[in-house]
């Protein structure tokens, strides 16, 4: 009796439990004649059928497969010409779908490990954890629709995947006053201090007072000079105060000297001017709530508060000087606002700090406390080159504006926006107005976006879209730039 020899059949490729990241794969092997020759090889993946595939005449064999995602069961037989079969080869295959991760910092700082531009794998589980460099502290995570203040982020892998993290500026400036020296007597009426100021960003801003009076916007940020500032019979008092880029206030440094001229002594509380200032109002009745910023320019003001921001608008004020205590800001809103006008009186209980009470058109006025506070230069000088990511608060999707020297592009979810026109009106130190206009195409019309910054890097804003020429509420949230 003749025994019958089957054929042998072997997978080269792949190895078992090897990785794959398409979604078709070429399934290598060879083949060995037993009793007959052998002209065909058959190959299935996972519960797909059995697909017929020649042999080489090399005795090799090879097999165009499709995966899914996950374990690939793929399996494999040779059938030589009397119909015998050989034994039937297996090998798993993993087919891995992977992804572009996008990933940016801002600020100064790093993150470990780094998956900048790095492919990931779609739905596997990453940490990073990120660390300040000195002199910053970890602020947040922008993570797509969300936000994390951990320094450790854990996340699951997904397509567009974009990731910032967001370090703010904690180190104060230091700064020193060279003039007066602490001690020393004056005869004159006016005096010019002087000091220095460093920061391990820059300083922005020195702030100078004499005798509790209102502060005083020096010249110069290393080296600064504040002129023609009051001297009274007696004991006199400067203090002195340096601002960076990111809000943070160095000590106030103080020197004391004896005026031996006579002038009119400081008898007020309230400030003759409000340009420059911050008041920061917060609401005791008829409801109390968040508080509110009003920052002012030498005519014009900005108006926003960090939660609901349906308060936010821009405008212009006057500021009424009453008597020793006691002052009114009258403020107009300008359109697109439909707010109105305003009255707000100020009550002072201390140099920089009382009650205030706010008439609003035919509302119940509004009662709270407030004080006033040298604002920070925050706004930047230009938008030119400019890129802002915005992130609406009722909204999970997220923005970008890009700017030139001359045209805005607006990128959402909905689709572009581009080559708009635009113009900007710096209002206050912290807040600027920016009508962007769009002459083609479907969204004809004007936006008016109000951004007020908050720190360097970021802030709050409000739109007012009169697009196709109808009006709505367009959206309100954050923004971060660069």
């Amino acid at each position: 009796m003749t025994t019958v020899k089957p054929p042998t059949l072997t997978i080269t490729a792949p190895k078992t439990g090897a990785k794959w990241s398409n979604a078709v794969y070429t399934v290598t092997g060879t083949v060995t004649k037993g009793s007959a020759g052998v002209t065909n090889v058959f190959v299935s993946v996972g519960a797909d059928g059995w697909n017929s595939f020649a042999v080489i005449s090399n005795k090799t064999w090879l097999a165009q497969v499709d995966l899914t995602v996950g374990t690939n069961t793929i399996a494999a037989y040779a059938v030589d010409t009397n119909g015998v079969p050989s034994k039937t080869n297996t090998v798993k295959l993993v087919y891995i779908v992977t992804a572009p991760l996008t990933f940016s910092i801002v600020g100064e700082g790093k993150v470990s490990p780094d998956y900048s531009n790095a492919l990931l794998v779609i739905g596997d589980h990453y940490t990073m954890k990120a660390t300040a460099a000195k002199g910053f502290g970890f602020y947040y995570w922008d993570v797509g629709d969300s936000m994390s203040n951990s320094t450790s982020l854990s996340f699951t892998m997904v397509s567009n995947l974009v990731i910032i993290a967001n370090f703010k500026d904690i180190t104060p400036p230091t700064l020193t006053i060279t003039a007066p020296i602490s001690g020393e007597k004056y005869s004159n009426s006016l005096i010019e201090v002087t000091g220095t100021a460093s920061d391990n960003v820059g300083v922005t801003n020195v702030w100078v007072q004499i005798n509790g009076g209102g502060w005083v916007l020096a010249s110069g940020t290393n080296n600064w000079s504040a002129a023609d500032l009051p001297v009274v019979t007696g004991n006199n008092t400067v203090d002195a105060v340096a601002v960076d880029a990111a809000g943070n206030y160095s000590k106030t440094n103080e020197v004391s000297f004896t005026g031996i001229a006579i002038p009119p002594p400081q008898t007020t509380w309230a400030p003759t001017t409000i340009s420059g200032s911050v008041i920061t109002m917060m609401p005791i009745v008829p409801v109390p709530g968040v508080p509110h910023y009003a920052c002012f320019g030498s005519s014009t003001f900005s108006y926003a508060d960090t939660n609901e921001l349906n308060d936010s608008g821009i405008g212009d004020y006057d500021y009424q000087f009453v008597d020793t205590n006691y002052s009114v800001v009258q403020v107009a809103f300008s359109p697109p606002s439909t707010n109105g006008t305003a009255n707000i009186d100020l009550a002072f209980t201390d140099f920089n700090i009382g009650y205030y009470t706010n008439y609003f058109g035919t509302e119940a006025p509004e009662i709270g406390t407030f004080t006033i506070n040298p604002a920070a230069q925050l706004v930047p000088a230009s938008l030119t080159g400019k890129t802002f990511t915005i992130q609406p608060v009722n909204a999970s999707r997220s923005s970008t504006v890009s700017f030139t020297a001359t045209t805005v592009t607006i990128k959402e979810s909905a689709g572009t926006i581009p080559n708009g026109k635009y113009s900007v009106d710096v209002v206050s130190p912290t807040s600027e107005f920016v009508p962007l206009s769009f002459v083609e195409g479907a969204n004809s019309g004007t936006i008016y976006v109000q951004l007020t910054y908050l720190t360097a890097t970021g802030g709050i804003y409000e739109v007012n879209d009169f697009l196709n020429g109808v009006f709505e509420k367009y959206d309100r949230g954050t923004f971060t730039f660069k």
